[in-house]
């Protein structure tokens, strides 16, 4: 089977796209639309592109041929981009720091946008990174469509995708979300699917967890929390154009609540946090006041930390109809019997078996090969005690 079966080919043309004048990037990119504008969204979208017949002279030419392929929020690429700014001496005039558009100051006046992005909103993530936002398409992407031939690329993936939906008559969610992610690296543009109502990620076609970077899951509720946690890790990614529902922020708190009481009165907690952060996120909670201000921040720090929580309850089989673990020192998983070595006996006995001991703390630490934050930081500082105590001794 060829290496990019899955992979979603779009119609390129090999015409050098930094020749283009700017007056035909200005009159070539403009979005196709996919379905005409309604002032009250229907319960499914249904694409269909029979009125554009012409929609491959409505793509920008691009010199490589993009594909489009699964990805997750996951494995984002923004943290590893290589973009480098080289700052310089700047002159500016007072209306260049009073104006609120930056296109009427003095000073770049007379430079011109090199196009319009029609119906695009940008924001900006509380980390400082920008996105893009088509509200009617409803894509997301974090790609610079400032820059012309990006902007070219985003848009055939864009095309692309809501013909795919067209030609397999399928049905989006009203409250669906698509994410863009170009790759520099080999010409593909990576895309999931948001359904914001059932809190899920999903795609155009069959997938498969280890192409998707997924661990093997227990079962299909087991998946369900996996994407659960993918979805939360995409509110995390792009929390500016939208605010975390309220429901979504009473059900964090419950899940902190329990946390905090089941960390502080028992060292077997499964919670991914100790007692005193449980705390301290409750804390940040109960200070955000409602203002628009403070939204992005506020659906930034629900969604890191339902992901962080989800995550914990798919590692913890939750829910599942055997298995679950009730305690952090509960293997649910097969163990190999660990083999004995003689001299490691004999070093034992000569140490009162102290060896054994930390064996033990440690083995219970690192149960099914997972380490609680909270129960290690514990050991640690132990450790150092006992160390401090020792040399003391000396």
């Amino acid at each position: 089977m060829p290496k990019h079966h899955h992979l979603l080919s779009v119609s390129a043309s090999k015409m050098d796209l930094y020749e283009q004048d700017k007056t035909v990037l200005q009159n070539s990119l403009q979005l196709t639309q996919a379905w005409p504008s309604t002032s009250t969204p229907p319960d499914t979208y249904s694409i269909s592109f029979e009125d554009h017949n012409d929609i491959k002279d409505e793509v920008p030419p691009l010199r490589h041929q993009i594909f489009l392929k699964q990805t997750i929020p996951s494995l984002s690429l923004r943290y590893f981009k290589k973009e480098q700014v080289v700052p310089s001496p700047l002159r500016f005039y007072p209306d260049t720091i009073l104006s609120s558009n930056p296109n009427t100051n003095s000073l770049f006046a007379m430079v011109p946008e090199p196009y319009t992005q029609e119906g695009w909103k940008c924001y900006i993530h509380p980390e400082g990174l920008k996105y893009y936002y088509h509200p009617q398409h409803r894509v997301l992407t974090d790609a610079n469509i400032q820059v012309p031939l990006i902007y070219a690329r985003i848009h055939s993936s864009m095309n692309e995708f809501f013909r795919l939906c067209s030609n397999r008559s399928i049905d989006l969610p009203p409250s669906y979300e698509v994410v863009l992610e170009l790759d520099d690296q080999d010409y593909t543009c990576g895309y999931y699917v948001v359904d914001n109502d059932r809190q899920t990620v999903f795609f155009l076609e069959p997938s498969y967890t280890p192409d998707l970077g997924l661990p093997d899951p227990a079962s299909i509720d087991n998946l369900k929390l996996q994407l659960q946690g993918q979805y939360w890790k995409h509110v995390e990614y792009f929390p500016s154009h939208r605010s975390a529902t309220k429901s979504s922020e009473y059900t964090l708190i419950a899940i902190l609540s329990h946390a905090w009481i089941d960390g502080a009165t028992s060292k077997l907690s499964t919670s991914p946090h100790s007692p005193e952060a449980c705390k301290g996120f409750l804390e940040i909670l109960k200070n955000f006041t409602g203002k628009s201000e403070q939204e992005a921040y506020r659906t930034c720090i629900i969604g890191r930390l339902m992901d962080e929580f989800i995550q914990a309850r798919y590692i913890n089989l939750y829910g599942e109809e055997r298995g679950a673990r009730l305690a952090n020192n509960q293997s649910i998983l097969p163990t190999p019997e660990p083999k004995s070595c003689s001299l490691y006996e004999i070093t034992s006995v000569v140490l009162l078996r102290q060896p054994e001991r930390e064996l033990d703390i440690l083995n219970n630490l690192w149960v099914d090969k997972i380490a609680y934050t909270a129960s290690w930081r514990q050991f640690i500082r132990e450790r150092i005690e006992e160390w401090k105590n020792v040399i003391t001794i000396v």
